[in-house]
């Protein structure tokens, strides 16, 4: 529990919550309703508590000073569940559809794929072991808010959880083991990996350049047009 220091915590806890709730939502186009308070509650004071921050009444002038600390509270609240080849209907439609027209359309040439809301990487590089099987060349954006996924993500070192579904099945021969790892743990080939980059993006701020396929589920169960950014809307222009 977080005891601010004048014992009162929870006006001050909820006054801070709001208002970094209202940043959030500026800063990120992200917009928690109230069944998401807790979640956000929750993130908020873990990294508080982390930081030595115990009086909420400092809370949101810190996280507007530290980004670091804000992109903390983002990423806990941030949905992180993801695999290899999750959602196999959307990756067929890809594989059947979208790939014979890029090859029509642009034979011989790299594609430009992004990934918005990348998480820790696994559908990205997805992404990228797709392109390699139809033998198309890509250069795969992967972005993401929270900088700590993204850091687990240019690892390119996954354990068996990652490969539950159809991952396991479709990606075995660009998996190598990690010898010495804790737990039985994979590392993605090379090749694979030199195809992908990722970087820091809040989607707000949309990155230009990266129009043939965009790719992020993970972001539109989040964020709302009364946010700020209408993320479909913005898609559908990027790919005009």
């Amino acid at each position: 529990m977080i005891v601010s220091a004048r014992g009162d915590t929870g006006a001050a806890v909820t006054v801070a919550v709001n208002a970094v709730n209202a940043a959030v939502t500026a800063r990120t186009g992200i917009v928690l309703g109230a069944g998401r308070q807790a979640d956000l509650t929750a993130s908020l004071g873990k990294v508080m508590a982390a930081a030595g921050a115990t009086d909420p009444q400092h809370w949101p002038v810190l996280l507007k000073t530290k980004p670091a600390l804000f992109d903390q509270v983002v990423a806990g609240i941030t949905i992180g569940e993801t695999y290899f080849f999750r959602d196999p209907e959307h990756f067929a439609y890809i594989r059947e559809v979208v790939l014979p027209e890029v090859h029509r359309r642009r034979p011989g040439q790299d594609v430009k794929v992004w990934s918005a809301g990348c998480s820790t990487g696994e559908e990205p590089y997805s992404l990228g072991i797709m392109f390699d099987e139809a033998r198309i060349g890509a250069r795969v954006l992967a972005t993401d808010i929270s900088r700590p996924s993204l850091a687990k993500a240019k690892q390119g070192i996954y354990g068996r959880w990652a490969l539950r579904g159809e991952g396991a099945r479709l990606i075995g021969s660009y998996l190598r083991p990690v010898a010495k790892a804790r737990g039985e743990k994979f590392e993605l080939i090379e090749r694979v990996r030199s195809a992908v980059h990722f970087a820091y993006l809040n989607l707000p701020h949309l990155w230009e350049g990266y129009r043939e396929l965009k790719a992020g589920r993970t972001y539109r169960l989040c964020a709302h047009p009364q946010g700020g950014c209408d993320p479909v809307s913005k898609f559908n222009q990027g790919l005009l």
